[in-house]
């Protein structure tokens, strides 16, 4: 029988470099004597802590939905809120995201030797196929250019990784279809594999998160009607609950690791650090735009929940009823937005609009008339517009801008502009509509990952800072 090696806690793989990592033998070798000790190592490095940002502080402030609300003086991080990411916040990101694809597939290799029809190695392999595919669904939208069935065949994307083997090969990049193709097949498989398991926790995957991301993934590539197919599953479980705002107190905590509407979160949340102005009063913090806040009419409740003073984002509360991740968590809204959109863009307006309807009912007050009388291209803006007021915040709209600049159906495109303060001096910072700014949608590749694998890891079109407009 083959042995297979494996290492507990960071598994020697925090370096310098992805080529670097997987060319490094680990210096703490541990032999698994069974199907436990995989769910250690998954639990202890396959999942995102809680307490540590694997997309830092600056994911949230390239959208449209946060302003810089000055005070005396200039917060650093706000270079990311231009489009201004460093290579070190790129590379750590880059990194991380790394390392924990690694640790699945020690995992998936290392159950090879454990093959059972049990449970527990059932929901093992389920969860580290879940967690693959949720690491590269970020990597690509991240470091590559939004799917496109025009260009994802030719499109660089990221590179694949997709064992344990420890090599000095030099990477390059797979191209944005190929690990499109990965993530559908992983997040396929996580399905399968955790079909009929119940749910450990709100932080381990089941069969109902894994759906819920597939269909995100199937809408960004516009496989519609499986899209539905996997949301209407959702639908039809014991996990489709809602909140309803009408019953709640002013202080409720919605958006929470217990919640009802949780079916899954990982990794950490930045309320405190950037939209509160923890630090001091002194310091500059961000605050909701103007033009989210203006989407919410006065009968929507989530103006209430959702902006501390109908200003600083606050759906995350406090922390006692359980840590929620602003940029990884899977909610049951989305099924109903993934749901819609692909519904209109089917021609199914009655779905669409019933699935939209039903998500309202539960967020605006009860004694209003919300009734919607839209059809064609005023719907979908209106079911896209829904999708910015309930999930804003955590981790979509960025997401959404790029695909919405290249879909085939209803192309959306937009300039962004940004206040900008350096103490002395106001301005703006522009982000042009994708089609004029390409290079800015997409991060550059950590230079480190460039010289290491000696050119042949290609880098993306760089860009200058952009200079702001006094």
């Amino acid at each position: 029988m083959k042995v297979f090696v494996f290492f507990i806690g960071y598994l020697g793989i925090m370096c310098a470099s992805c080529h670097s990592f997987l060319s490094d033998y680990p210096k703490d070798q541990v032999y698994p004597t069974g199907i436990e000790d995989f769910n250690e190592l998954l639990v202890g490095d396959g999942y995102a802590s809680n307490k540590l940002k694997e997309l830092d502080l600056w994911f949230q402030l390239m959208d449209d939905d946060t302003f810089l609300e000055v005070r005396d003086v200039y917060l650093e991080v706000a270079n990311c809120h231009y489009w201004d990411i460093s290579d070190a916040d790129r590379e750590a990101c880059w990194l991380k995201f790394y390392k924990h694809i690694e640790v699945a597939n020690v995992v998936l290799d290392g159950l090879k030797e454990f093959e059972s029809s049990e449970e527990l190695y059932r929901r093992i392999r389920g969860e580290a196929y879940f967690l693959r595919g949720a690491y590269y669904y970020f990597l690509i939208n991240l470091y590559a250019e939004p799917y496109s069935s025009k260009t994802a065949s030719t499109a660089l994307g990221v590179p694949l990784k997709l064992d344990p083997i420890i090599n000095n090969r030099r990477y390059s990049r797979n191209s944005v279809e190929e690990v499109y193709e990965v993530i559908v097949s992983d997040l396929t498989q996580a399905v399968e594999c955790l079909k009929g398991i119940e749910r450990q926790s709100p932080y381990r995957a089941n069969e109902m998160a894994a759906r819920l991301l597939l269909s995100r993934v199937l809408l960004y590539m516009e496989r519609w009607e499986d899209v539905l197919c996997h949301c209407d599953t959702i639908l039809k479980s014991s996990f489709n609950q809602l909140l309803d705002y009408n019953n709640l107190s002013t202080d409720a905590n919605v958006i929470s690791g217990y919640s009802v509407e949780t079916l899954f979160s990982s990794g950490s949340n930045s309320y405190g650090s950037i939209y509160w102005g923890a630090w001091s009063k002194d310091v500059s913090y961000f605050r909701v735009s103007d033009e989210l806040l203006g989407l919410y009419d006065e009968s929507d409740l989530r103006r209430v929940y959702f902006y501390q003073g109908k200003k600083s984002p606050r759906k995350i509360k406090n922390l006692n009823d359980g840590i929620v991740s602003d940029y990884f968590a899977l909610r049951v809204p989305e099924i109903y937005l993934n749901a819609a959109e692909a519904a209109v863009m089917l021609g199914k307006e009655s779905t669409a609009i019933q699935l939209i309807q039903a998500l309202r009912s539960k967020r605006l007050m009860s004694d209003k008339d919300h009734e919607i009388a839209l059809t064609g291209h005023k719907l979908l803006n209106f079911v896209r517009d829904e999708r910015r007021r309930e999930l804003a915040f955590e981790g979509h709209r960025w997401f959404d801008l790029r695909r919405y600049a290249v879909s085939s159906r209803r192309m959306m495109q937009k300039e962004i502009s940004h206040v900008y303060y350096d103490g002395r001096l106001r301005g703006n910072v522009i982000l042009k509509k994708y089609n004029e700014d390409t290079p800015y949608y997409v991060l550059l590749i950590p230079e480190n990952e460039i010289l290491i694998n000696e050119g042949s890891l290609v880098q993306n079109k760089d860009r200058n800072r952009k200079e702001p407009i006094f």
